[in-house]
């Protein structure tokens, strides 16, 4: 009402000034024309009376639309940037370049010193600042569940600096979320929604030209929340599509591979089965000595181990993707595990010359777990370890107690594990390849499986590593066993096993290094 009362009375200042200026000819002109004749008279008077009247209206539209211009300017260009933002946030397939445009546009818009946009972190637990419109954006966490997002979650407006001061409900937000909330530093949180879904934040900071923003202003960034939230949703929807396509793709790959892999592993014991048994007919038909006997023998169960390796690694595999894979735990040692889990690797070792030792301490007792299955991550271990120690090179394994846990650590002198192979050793089918190009065999399914077991029995599995000196596998295990956790993945048991730090390789805080540099041996990779 009160823009249209003042609108209204410049129109009426500036027409009477234009009137009166329209006046003041008539006067003029009769005041040089009045001595002369009537005629002279009057057809000077109808031709000020044209003159003026083609000019009038001309002048009047000019007028109008220049008063229109000064008092709608502001919510004119509003509108244009409406209609910009809507057409650069249209587009989808780029969320960065979106979210930029976006936050450009609204600081342009409202004269801000800077926008930005805050959206659920992958965990879907925290707001995190995804664009700003100075750069980097600040590292700040606003819980999703907390005093902030509650507030706008049910009012569905603009939250102040004002509100935060006064509104009770957001006197009672945590001491972390309050510093989180001053980090950032905004002066207005607009909601982004999806109908009535909190999907993001948009937080702007101070104003540029005013000490505070205007009720036009706060109307403006709700109205930009409402339109554009929708669209920065879809942009981060696609964006995660796009990547988890991209991890399809890549795992399709690795799948492609492991199936040549597969092969190829399965096509060495065969043979060797095939063979040696053929022999063995020979040696029967012919009296073969007793000691070229046991050599075949040997190899035949040698070969047959390896299948049956490949096959339990599919079979766990397997086990693992559909969520049936189920513990029966008991009270076992440690160490007879550990023993036992080596036993069938000691010729492989004898044959390189490493030395092997195991290491127990004394306040080690007994642990309640799956043996088979605990057998069956050293053995992965230890496997590892003897493919990429070199000859004459050392591996050992220490047991001892740490706090709630009974840990296994599984040392060796091999080259080590570059350090941006250190989680991807673990993922599904990985298997790097050495410093000459070649790769050891293997179906990259054994330290993925490994991690998946000890996260089951509520434990870990980290690694540290050195490139030039070794490796340092961690079997952390609860000693009072294994939650009740039956037909659980390995995904759903992140949240109540023993704590890891996701994608940190170092959680172990009794790893070492071994000190001894050898020769070099190449990358590990999963067995």
């Amino acid at each position: 009402l009160r823009l249209a009362l003042r609108r209204g009375l410049a129109h009426v200042l500036i027409s009477s000034a234009l009137f009166a200026a329209y006046g003041a000819v008539f006067v003029i002109v009769w005041f040089f024309a009045h001595e002369q004749s009537a005629t002279a008279i009057t057809i000077s008077s109808a031709g000020t009376i044209l003159i003026v009247g083609l000019f009038i209206q001309p002048v009047l539209g000019r007028v109008q639309s220049f008063v229109d211009r000064v008092f709608f300017r502001e919510r004119v260009d509003r509108l244009h940037a409406m209609v910009q933002l809507n057409a650069d946030v249209r587009d989808i397939t780029d969320f960065s370049l979106t979210a930029h445009r976006l936050v450009q546009g609204v600081r342009r818009a409202v004269q801000s010193d800077w926008v930005a946009i805050v959206l659920p972190d992958p965990s879907e637990t925290v707001f995190v600042a995804r664009a700003d419109s100075r750069g980097t954006p600040p590292e700040v966490e606003l819980p999703m569940d907390g005093a902030v997002a509650s507030w706008l979650r049910r009012r569905q407006k603009a939250l102040t600096a004002t509100d935060v001061r006064t509104d009770p409900y957001l006197q009672a937000m945590s001491e972390g979320e309050s510093a989180a909330l001053k980090d950032l530093g905004a002066v207005l949180l607009v909601p982004l929604r999806d109908r009535t879904l909190l999907t993001g934040i948009l937080a702007v900071g101070p104003k540029l030209v005013a000490d505070d923003y205007s009720a036009a202003d706060v109307e403006f960034l709700v109205a930009v929340a409402d339109q554009t939230g929708l669209a920065i949703q879809h942009a981060r929807m696609y964006a995660d599509e796009h990547r988890r396509l991209a991890e399809l793709e890549n795992l399709g790959t690795l799948k492609s591979n492991l199936l040549q892999t597969v092969s190829h592993e399965l096509k060495s014991p065969i043979t060797a089965i095939k063979i040696a048994t053929e022999l063995l007919e020979s040696a029967a038909a012919a009296g073969v000595s007793g000691d070229r006997r046991d050599r075949l023998i040997r190899t035949l169960k040698s070969g047959i181990d390896r299948l049956e390796r490949l096959t339990q690694e599919a079979l766990d595999y397997a086990a693992m993707q559909s969520a049936q894979l189920q513990l029966q735990p008991t009270d076992i040692t440690l160490e007879d595990v550990v023993h036992e889990a080596a036993s069938l690797l000691t010729p492989a070792m004898r044959a390189r010359g490493q030395k092997f030792s195991v290491q127990t301490d004394p306040g080690v007792g007994l642990t309640h777990a799956d043996a088979p299955r605990i057998e069956r991550i050293l053995s992965n271990l230890i496997s590892n370890a003897c493919k990429y120690t070199p000859e004459n090179g050392e591996i050992r394994i220490t047991i001892s107690r740490d706090g709630d846990y009974h840990l296994v650590e599984v040392s060796d002198t091999g080259r080590g594990i570059p350090e941006n192979d250190l989680e991807l050793i673990f993922s599904p089918f990985y298997r790097s390849r050495n410093a000459d190009g070649t790769s050891v065999g293997g179906s990259g399914l054994g330290l993925s499986i490994a991690r998946f077991l000890a996260e089951l029995h509520g434990g870990r599995l980290t690694v540290k590593s050195t490139v030039g000196l070794g490796s340092v596998f961690s079997l952390y295990l609860p000693a009072k066993g294994p939650p009740d956790r039956r037909g659980a993945t390995a995904a759903e048991e992140n949240g109540s096993a023993a704590p890891r730090e996701p994608g940190r390789a170092d959680a172990s805080p009794k790893a070492t290094t071994p000190r001894e540099p050898v020769a070099p041996a190449g990358p590990r990779q999963s067995s």
